[in-house]
C-alpha cells in the first residue's frame, strides 16, 4: 500500500479549513490545527498550535513534512476587523508569515485562501492580474499578505474567493 501525501491546514476549527479537511481526507493524510479548543474531525489528526509562535508553525511543519500547507486562519469580518484591526493584523499577516517561512524551509507548497476584498469592488470585471485595490482594512491585510507570498515564497497557490456562506 502507497503511503498518502500530506496536508497540514492551519485554521482546520474554521469552515473553510474543516471543509478542506473533510474533502481531502480519503485522498491525502491530513493534518489540521487549531487554536485553543479541540477540533475532532473522523479520520483527521488535530494537533493545538498558535500561528502567531514561529516555534510551534515551525516544529509541525518539520514534524509532519506536508507536501501541501493549507493557511484557514484569519479574521474576515470586516467589522471585526475594523474593531480589532491589531488582532486581524496578527492573524492575517503575522501568522501568515510564520508558515510562509517554514513552508518554503521545508519545501512544503503554501496554499493561501484569499478574498476577492482584495479589490474594491468597482463597477468593473476583476482579472487576476489586476493590481490589488482594497478598500477595507481586511482587503488590504489580505492584498499584503498577497504580496509578501508572492516576493518571498517560491512554490505557493493563492485561491481569491467571494465570501464563503455554510
Amino acid at each position: 500500500m502507497e503511503a498518502k501525501e500530506t496536508i497540514l491546514i492551519f485554521g482546520v476549527s474554521s469552515f473553510v479549513g474543516s471543509s478542506l479537511a473533510e474533502f481531502f481526507k480519503h485522498d491525502f493524510k491530513v493534518i489540521g490545527t487549531y487554536h485553543s479548543e479541540p477540533v475532532w474531525i473522523d479520520g483527521v489528526t488535530t494537533i493545538p498550535v498558535d500561528v502567531l509562535k514561529r516555534e510551534q508553525v515551525q516544529l509541525a511543519i518539520f514534524t509532519f513534512r506536508p507536501k501541501y500547507t493549507i493557511y484557514a486562519v484569519g479574521l474576515s469580518s470586516l467589522s471585526e476587523c475594523d474593531t480589532n484591526s491589531q488582532l486581524a493584523e496578527a492573524l492575517n499577516t503575522g501568522g501568515l508569515f510564520n508558515v510562509a517561512e517554514n513552508s518554503q524551509r521545508y519545501k512544503s507548497r503554501l496554499v493561501y485562501i484569499s478574498s476577492a476584498f482584495i479589490f474594491a469592488g468597482l463597477d468593473k470585471t476583476y482579472l487576476e492580474k489586476d493590481t490589488p485595490d482594497p478598500n477595507t482594512v481586511y482587503g488590504n491585510q489580505v492584498a499584503s499578505a498577497e504580496f509578501y507570498i508572492q516576493k518571498n515564497c517560491l512554490n505557493y497557490l493563492i485561491f481569491r474567493c467571494s465570501k464563503f456562506y455554510g
